[in-house]
């Protein structure tokens, strides 16, 4: 089962390489490699492969304003997060600043 949801997954990627991608930073120790990233404003521009759904919720208690979007299995229910692009990048920045910062701290 995981193996068909696994190839949605990948269908999906491909299917979609104008407007989403997995990305990977030349950063080892970023939290969100290989996140799958869409264009931020390409939502209806996304081919969702049949026996897959697309399901949004909010982050209710950090930050209730963010939108979550996440393809679903329609079989199994398993899912996976996809992110906006300016949700990604902006996530990195705080990661790189928290990085550097504790670099900062350890040099000092």
């Amino acid at each position: 089962m995981a193996k068909a949801f696994n190839e949605r997954i990948e269908r999906f990627v491909g299917c979609n390489d104008f407007h989403a991608g997995r990305v990977h930073t030349d950063k080892d120790w970023f939290s969100l490699q290989g996140t799958i990233v869409f264009d931020t404003g390409a939502l209806d521009k996304l081919v969702i492969p049949n026996g897959l759904h697309l399901e949004t919720d909010y982050l209710h208690e950090e930050f209730p304003e963010q939108k979550c979007y996440f393809l679903v299995d329609d079989e199994s229910g398993e899912y996976v997060e996809i992110m906006e692009s300016k949700v990604f990048w902006a996530k990195y920045a705080e990661e790189l600043k928290l990085m550097r910062d504790l670099d900062d701290m350890y040099v000092a």
